[in-house]
């Protein structure tokens, strides 16, 4: 009686295996492509550099701090108008910092869970121009 429980435990198990394990593969892939794509979901943050007088700040520095270590995270600099962007940041808690020969402006705490335009960094600082060529 055993022997024959035995080959039919064997039949049954090497008959139902494969399609165990084609539904294990089905499960494992498709909970690859559903959870990790939220995991990794990265937004962009943008914003502008002004004089505390209003005018803007070409060519400044803003760099991205984590606030759990305040470790440096990413940099970027602002174009000829002011204006900045980062991109592929993932949702986290930053502290944000811009700087221009010498001057910066205070930390501006960020939240980052969606694309965002943080609005104005201000800096105080005076830029300097040229003397016109008839001084």
């Amino acid at each position: 009686m055993w022997v024959v429980n035995k080959k039919l435990t064997l039949k049954i198990f090497i008959t139902i295996m494969p399609l165990f394990v084609t539904r294990l593969k089905v499960s494992s892939l498709f909970f690859l492509l559903y959870c990790i794509p939220l995991m990794g979901q990265e937004y962009k943050v943008s914003g502008h550099v002004q004089q505390k007088d209003g005018a803007e700040v070409a060519f400044a520095n803003i760099l991205l701090y984590k606030v759990a270590d305040t470790s440096f995270f990413k940099g970027v600099a602002s174009n000829e108008s002011g204006f900045f962007s980062f991109d592929k940041i993932i949702n986290n808690h930053y502290l944000i910092r811009a700087s221009y020969i010498g001057s910066n402006s205070d930390y501006k705490l960020v939240e980052v869970n969606s694309d965002m335009d943080i609005g104005p960094l201000y800096i105080d600082c005076l830029l300097y121009t040229s003397p016109s060529p008839r001084d």
